[in-house]
């Protein structure tokens, strides 16, 4: 689990009054908290603090002093917690298509974030597969739920349940596709990436077309910074040849474990690699 910072939850955000600014670019800004402003000024003004305490104040406080402490106040109590809950508003285009885009479940998952630098924990996520992009869940002054797409370029790396995504730039000259992949084996030698996708089938009914999400999922072996697609047994014993016959006196052993689960297979094997590369080299 990414460990960092908490977040600020909805009941403090919606508490705090933050409200949205939209710009032409669909840019989501948080600003303002003018009623956190006027309690704290309020709280440090001459008047209520001669009211909790039977105290003589000899200087009284400047207003515009305390308002500027409680600014400072503010954007210290705020300033590691908003960074997240800047991107665009993302709009459901999938109408009409069966299925969802989502990676695992439709209904939003506790995750964790890294952002900008930033360390995240127990924030609501989704990852759509189908379009490449990490969404957030917030909830406005009205209570509705806005789903707030973060720009890719400030993710490096999320977790929802067990699964830690990495977010890979594009390098065309290596032979994979950019964007966010799931790291199902880390390993110094070799390690094992799933690119999550989801296409749009269209079917021919008897009246109409129809669309439905399938997944094709695309898994990867990494070595050094080289990406090797795997499709099957042949291409993932290519891949590792170096280790050739170890790996397929080791699968033989373990054929009904991963007669049907072909990346279940991959990983397992990997991992066996690895472990038999380290020994060797020790």
């Amino acid at each position: 689990m990414i460990k960092g910072i908490n977040f600020l939850t909805e009941k403090q955000l919606i508490a705090t009054s933050i409200t949205w600014s939209t710009h032409s670019s669909s840019e989501v800004i948080l600003y303002g908290a003018k009623r956190f402003f006027i309690f704290i000024v309020f709280f440090f003004s001459p008047l209520n603090l001669s009211a909790q305490n039977s105290i003589v104040i000899e200087q009284p406080v400047d207003e515009n002093q305390a308002f500027t402490s409680a600014v400072n106040l503010y954007i210290d109590a705020i300033h590691n917690h908003t960074k997240i809950y800047t991107g665009k508003y993302h709009k459901d285009h999938y109408q009409g298509v069966n299925g969802h885009p989502f990676f695992d479940e439709i209904l939003w998952e506790t995750g964790s974030v890294v952002y900008d630098n930033q360390r995240y924990d127990s924030i609501e996520i989704k990852y759509d597969i189908y379009s490449d992009l990490l969404l957030i869940k917030y909830i406005d002054q009205q209570g509705y739920i806005r789903s707030i797409q973060l720009y890719r370029e400030k993710v490096s790396a999320f977790q929802i349940k067990d699964h830690h995504f990495v977010n890979i730039r594009e390098d065309s000259l290596l032979g994979y596709i950019s964007g966010y992949y799931d790291l199902l084996v880390p390993g110094d030698r070799a390690s094992v990436l799933a690119k999550r996708r989801k296409e749009v089938n269209e079917t021919n009914t008897l009246n109409s077309l129809e669309y439905r999400f399938v997944i094709n999922d695309i898994l990867y072996i990494r070595i050094d910074e080289n990406f090797y697609e795997v499709k099957n047994r042949k291409s993932m014993l290519k891949t590792l040849s170096d280790r050739k016959s170890e790996l397929k006196s080791f699968m033989k052993l373990n054929k009904k474990r991963f007669k049907k689960d072909h990346e279940k297979k991959l990983v397992e094997v990997v991992k066996y690699y690895n472990t038999i590369v380290n020994n060797k080299e020790t």
